[in-house]
């Protein structure tokens, strides 16, 4: 694993990772959890009750800025790569909405040998 600087507003962080992608893509699920507040929202569907809980915080308030500049040599710089800040918390969410289906499967929706059963 190769070592990344990662810069995004007054936030820095050193990470080792397989990709610089991977790094700033590890660097906002960081802070994601960190800074995590729950909010609910309540709404009746045709069934009943729905009760959603969704993650939301403020890139300003945890010192994030829209992008991620990665760099394997110093911080402030970019020869890495740089990253939309916004993309990469669409792609966190996505990867924890299927990590939660994934462990949340009944068990007799999966095969014997691990693979799920559409």
């Amino acid at each position: 694993m190769a070592k990344y600087y990662l810069s995004s507003g007054p936030l820095q962080r050193i990470v080792d990772a397989d990709s610089a992608e991977n790094a700033a893509l590890w660097l906002v699920y960081a802070v994601h959890q960190q800074c995590q507040t729950l909010s609910t929202v309540s709404a009746t569907s045709q069934s009943g009750d729905l009760t959603i809980h969704s993650f939301h915080f403020s890139n300003e308030a945890v010192g994030l800025g829209r992008k991620i500049r990665v760099s394997e040599t110093a911080f402030e710089r970019s020869e890495a790569g740089e990253f939309s800040v916004e993309e990469l918390q669409t792609e966190v969410r996505l990867l924890q909405y299927a990590l939660n289906r994934f462990l949340n499967q009944d068990a007799t929706t999966a095969s014997p040998e691990g693979a799920l059963v559409g």
